[in-house]
């Protein structure tokens, strides 16, 4: 029956050739240890050398198993027995001083069996390295792309129309700083007010949103102001914006006082008179707040230090 799996394994290719190397290393390796109890602790018996054998013989099957499976349980089945023959060569050597008087072919056999074990660990361990740092970076990804969903989730909900506590008929938009720092962009912008391009920063003049980041301060404006040359908006954007009739924004900030972006709200069919008045301004700067917390605990927004 044994005859037959080998035959079997045999007749497969490459990977029956490796399973039965593997199967034989296993039995060499078990029989070794029996020998090793015989030879030093005779009163064991042949019982327990025979027991090791068998043992050795049901690794092998197991090993054998493994092969024939998928890549990543054969890589594992080559490093065990590159550990195993690393570390059974030298100890052998040890217990049985008189091998190391074999000829020079058979030394250089040795060797040659020895660093091809150590070189299966090496791998291996590299392998390993390279399968675990992927595994990581896979983690993160998806780890940040919950935290991106999560935030998206998040801001719409405290953002919407419904749920600011300051009536309908308000757009809101949420700015960051670009990598640079001279524009704040659009980081949530629902109804596509814009400008993609986003606002210039640190220069006169400048739209709302750029000088509630610029000063730290509650900016607005309304009436013919929101829309005309005055704040230094091109053509195109005081086309683009002349429905609007008045617009708010507050810098977001951390606990610190440290800006973390802008929050803004444009009037088009709100009521714009309401923009200005303490009820209004104090539930905008609330929702900075709140927007703030989920920006850096959920998003992951690191704040600049100063």
């Amino acid at each position: 029956m044994l005859w037959n799996v080998i035959f079997a394994l045999g007749s497969v290719g490459a990977t029956g050739l490796l399973t039965l190397l593997v199967i034989a290393l296993m039995l060499i390796a078990s029989i070794c240890v029996a020998m090793l109890v015989i030879a030093f602790a005779p009163a064991a018996g042949i019982g327990v050398a025979v027991a090791i054998c068998v043992f050795g013989a049901r690794g092998a099957m197991t090993a054998s198993r493994l092969l024939s499976g998928s890549k990543r349980n054969r890589r594992q089945v080559l490093a065990m027995l590159g550990g195993l023959g690393a570390v059974l060569v030298p100890t052998l050597f040890t217990v049985f001083p008189h091998w190391s008087n074999w000829s020079v072919p058979a030394k250089l056999l040795v060797v040659g069996a020895w660093a091809l074990a150590a070189l299966l660990v090496v791998l291996g361990s590299v392998r390993m390295g390279v399968f675990l740092e992927h595994l990581d970076s896979a983690q993160r990804r998806r780890l940040l792309q919950g935290r991106e969903r999560a935030e998206e989730v998040l801001i719409a909900a405290l953002l919407a129309p419904g749920n600011t506590g300051l009536g309908s008929g308000y757009a809101a938009q949420v700015f960051l700083p670009s990598s640079s720092g001279r524009r704040m962009m659009p980081h949530y912008d629902p109804d596509g007010w814009g400008p993609e391009e986003g606002w210039v920063v640190g220069r006169e003049p400048r739209s709302v949103t750029a000088e509630a980041w610029d000063t730290n301060l509650y900016s607005q404006v309304r009436g013919s102001e929101v829309a005309d040359g005055t704040r230094g908006l091109t053509k195109s954007q005081q086309e683009r914006y002349k429905t609007l009739t008045g617009v708010a924004a507050t810098p977001i900030q951390d606990a610190r006082g440290r800006q973390i972006g802008v929050l803004a709200f444009l009037a088009e069919t709100a009521d714009a008179s309401l923009i200005g008045q303490r009820d209004f301004i104090r539930k905008h700067i609330a929702l900075a707040e709140v927007l703030a917390h989920v920006l850096v605990n959920v998003g992951g927004i690191v704040v600049a230090t100063d």
